[in-house]
């Protein structure tokens, strides 16, 4: 087992610029010449001039909270630190079933894995080694993820499973060579579909190939696009309204080719429905889909090199509400000279409706971040310079840049200073947007110790409070107090195979999550005590949870008035205020797992925290209930 390594970040950025002035190197991909579109008018979008340094970067409203040099993970160590080495690639992010938060930075040998929950204090989980490559790229599904590279090794899937505390570790599963798979350029994919799409790899002259991940452990070749093209990268997403309900639709951005849209529902029949050459179109790198659908956003990763018309970063503005007619729009740009190279939309939900952002890597000048909520407007709010060097035209600097950790952190890869966590919250318009309040179960049946109700505001990280209002006798003295949901469990009753329990605990800290998602849930935790009332609010993810006002409206609701209390005086009907021989008989018909007894949500009475199991502990509170004996259970358990 790899041990972790807490991440010291050291100030050496001053003793790099000191080193020896090294004419760049660019690097540039074989590409097929192309006629060069009329150059269209961009717009230029005013933006900020205020400058300040953070962990020794230039920026603009924004903080670097850490950095992590390549050369910080083990399988790197021996790549030079210089102003041309190129020591990283890509990087992706991923959040684990407990919540924490992590970035995965492409290695020059092998793939990084960095625990970010603490933006500040970053942790090396370990590396995976791989063929030494300047260009990787990796996507995550589940608890894996998938790797490629350029030199060889087929696509590493790696089990993330143990990646939390207290294990803390990584370790490769298996190498996909199917079909003399050897290396892909990039990957896409698109987990609401369970497919990995391989771009510009070995197989079929480059063009998109899709893998089955029905095995997340072992991805198999499902099929190809028909359309024998190179894709240099690709977005791939599923329709669910509109006239392409059901669809599942790859962007692809395919070099000298321009656009091409195909649609990939039927992986025995993936059929390009459009094609499109942008004006200036070079070649055509990767781009980003907005949250309406209507648009895509992309990078040329040569035109600003090759055509003297375009001498500055141009990010392209292309409308796809046609998927068979995509038209040009505009472009825009902040002026610098540096190269675009990947980008990333993240959409906020605010008190003033949707804005949205596209956080760009533009090599040599680093991360920018523009307002792309109105696209005859676009505005840049901010900036990290990650390569100090120059803004010139060489490919050099940031490579990627992941925009999507429920924190709102964002991650930077720089092919020389490695990875960035960066907080744009100064670049952000105040997104906190006060939720809708949870519905009612729709079963609404009182439970001895659980809370039942429904989360809404899907789509949107919130965090959901449970605060106890009215507790009975001598529990009075924590009214008031209140914790968190924490992420839910699934439990089976044995009885009712098709009820399934979404089993929550209670946390001392937020827990954001798309609560919305999730479904029913029930809430069982020392806190839930019969006859208690309690008050159920949520809160998004940017708001201050200081402020009740933030908060959403309350849903109250309430356990079984008496402990003890299962059922009426038959399972079909509700508890009627009264232990009795009822409740002691339906509580051992459980036991016994007979046919009608009480579902495992009112009959689980012991220990103070339910268990999920109805035991002989169960049926000995029961009596103890039916005897008048007292609640015999301590009160909520403090947080540190």
């Amino acid at each position: 087992m790899r041990l972790p390594v807490l991440v010291t970040i050291t100030f050496f950025w001053l003793e790099v610029c000191q080193l020896p002035a090294i004419p760049p190197s660019p690097r540039t991909e074989s590409r097929p010449e192309t006629p060069r579109p009329t150059q269209v008018q961009s717009s230029t979008p005013q933006y900020s001039d205020v400058i300040s340094t953070s962990l020794g970067f230039d920026v603009s409203n924004v903080e670097v909270m850490s950095w992590i040099t390549p050369q910080s993970f083990s399988t790197n160590a021996n790549c030079e630190l210089s102003e041309y080495n190129v020591c990283a690639n890509d990087v992706w992010g991923y959040v684990s079933p407990s919540g924490r938060e992590y970035a995965i930075l492409g290695l020059y040998s092998g793939t990084g894995f960095v625990d970010v929950t603490d933006p500040r204090n970053p942790v090396i989980v370990g590396a995976v080694s791989d063929a030494d490559s300047d260009w990787s790229d990796v996507r995550t599904y589940q608890s894996y993820a998938y790797n490629c590279n350029e030199n060889g090794g087929g696509i590493q899937v790696i089990d993330l499973s143990q990646i939390d505390p207290p294990a803390r570790q990584v370790s490769l599963v298996r190498s996909v060579r199917e079909n003399g798979l050897s290396r892909s350029h990039t990957l896409a994919l698109n987990a609401e579909s369970g497919y990995l799409y391989l771009c510009a790899s070995n197989l079929a002259n480059g063009r998109l190939v899709a893998l089955s991940l029905a095995d997340p452990s072992n991805p198999a070749i499902a099929g190809q696009m028909i359309d024998s093209r190179y894709v240099h990268a690709a977005q791939v997403v599923t329709y669910h309204s509109g006239p392409y309900a059901g669809r599942e639709i790859a962007f692809c951005f395919s070099g000298s080719q321009g656009l091409w849209i195909v649609d990939v529902t039927d992986k025995s029949n993936m059929f390009t429905m459009s094609t499109f050459m942008y004006p200036n179109a070079t070649f055509c790198h990767q781009g980003w889909l907005t949250a309406d659908r209507r648009h895509v956003l992309l990078g040329d990763e040569l035109d600003e090199i090759e055509l003297p018309n375009v001498n500055t970063s141009t990010t392209y503005v292309i409308n796809v509400e046609n998927l068979s007619n995509p038209h040009f729009v505009s472009t825009f740009t902040n002026g610098m000279r540096s190269v675009d190279h990947n980008l990333m939309i993240r959409n906020y939900h605010t008190p003033m409706g949707l804005y949205s952002y596209v956080f760009e890597a533009n090599l040599s000048s680093g991360l920018r971040i523009y307002d792309i909520s109105n696209l005859s407007n676009v505005v840049e709010v901010g900036w990290a310079d990650s390569y100090p060097y120059n803004n010139g035209q060489d490919l050099l600097g940031a490579w990627g840049v992941y925009s999507q950790l429920p924190s709102g952190m964002i991650l930077l890869s720089d092919m020389q200073a490695g990875l960035l966590v960066i907080d744009p919250s100064q670049a952000i318009v105040d997104q906190c947007s006060i939720s809708n309040a949870p519905e009612a179960h729709p079963n609404p049946t009182a439970r001895n110790r659980y809370l039942a109700f429904t989360p809404t505001n899907a789509g949107i990280q919130t965090a959901i409070r449970v605060r106890m209002t009215d507790l009975p006798g001598s529990f009075e003295a924590f009214e008031g107090s209140a914790k968190w949901v924490a992420l839910p469990e699934n439990l089976v009753d044995s009885i009712n195979l098709e009820t399934v329990i979404r089993r929550s605990r209670l946390s001392c800290d937020p827990v954001y999550h798309d609560w919305g998602s999730v479904g029913p849930l029930m809430i069982s935790d020392h806190e839930i005590i019969p006859g208690g009332v309690y008050d159920i609010q949520q809160i998004g993810d940017r708001c201050d949870a200081g402020r009740e006002e933030l908060f959403s409206a309350a849903l109250s609701i309430g356990t079984t008035g008496t402990w003890g209390d299962l059922i009426g005086e038959s399972t079909a009907e509700p508890p009627n205020g009264i232990p009795n021989f009822f409740d002691f008989s339906g509580i051992v018909d459980k036991f016994q797992d007979a046919p009608g007894s009480p579902d495992l949500a009112s009959a689980d009475l012991q220990p103070s925290q339910p268990d999920s199991e109805v035991n002989l502990d169960d049926i000995a509170t029961c009596i103890d209930a039916f005897r008048g004996n007292e609640y015999p259970f301590g009160g909520p358990v403090g947080c540190p």
